[in-house]
């Protein structure tokens, strides 16, 4: 993953040494691109028996790892100074951990793909650099684990919001700096053979670095 880094800032840096002027219709229509970066956080993980309520407290893993992923959307100027749009985001990695075994057992949890769509609102502070807003909707595919080898699968759902910059190198390449959080709702997880469920809520960060081209 550090490979992957380096091997993309090489590349920003390539275009920046090479950058033209930005034209002032750079921030309008679509734009695909990539990202990487790190995500850290913890994860609420109340337990009970299966199918009873979720009410005896454990610790929250702590779970964190490198992300890396894509991404595509549309931006409208408004008013010369302003900019708007939408973005899908796909991103990928292992954010994990485990409670060390605080209710008896030690649970692990293993966040994976995770899908977001947001909207962002941003001013141009000069015609080359966007500093913005974003906040949308964002899904997460977890995994937890208990002892037995039970692995069950949710999907979790919530918002995710934050701010960002993005710098126009010219008319084609931006690069981005981006940081996000989550508020994701519960969901329950089952682990029958040790006959408990738990709700995992993960409560999630992370700073991502990309580059766009914007056609």
């Amino acid at each position: 993953m550090k490979k992957r880094i380096s091997m993309i800032a090489a590349a920003v840096a390539a275009l920046a040494a090479n950058a033209a002027p930005a034209a002032a219709d750079t921030w309008n229509g679509p734009y695909v691109g990539a990202h990487t970066g790190y995500g850290s956080g913890d994860v609420d993980q109340p337990w009970g028996l299966v199918g009873g309520a979720l009410t005896s407290p454990q610790n929250s893993p702590e779970v964190d790892g490198w992300i890396y992923g894509i991404q595509g959307g549309y931006n409208w100027t408004v008013g010369g100074s302003w900019v708007l749009g939408g973005e899908l985001q796909a991103t990928w990695g292992d954010r994990e951990g485990d409670d060390g075994g605080s209710g008896g057992d030690v649970n692990g949890v293993d966040i994976g793909t995770e899908w977001s769509l947001r909207g962002r609102a941003g001013y141009l502070i000069t015609p080359t650099i966007l500093l913005y807003g974003t906040a949308g909707y964002v899904s997460m595919d977890v995994e937890a684990s208990a002892p037995g080898g039970e692995t069950p699968s949710e999907t979790i759902t919530g918002w995710t919001y934050g701010v960002g910059g993005e710098w126009a190198f010219n008319d084609t390449w931006s690069a981005t700096l981006e940081w996000r959080t989550d508020e994701m709702d519960q969901e329950r997880f089952s682990f029958p053979i040790n006959n408990y469920d738990e709700g995992l809520t993960p409560n999630t960060s992370a700073i991502r670095v990309g580059a766009n081209w914007h056609f």
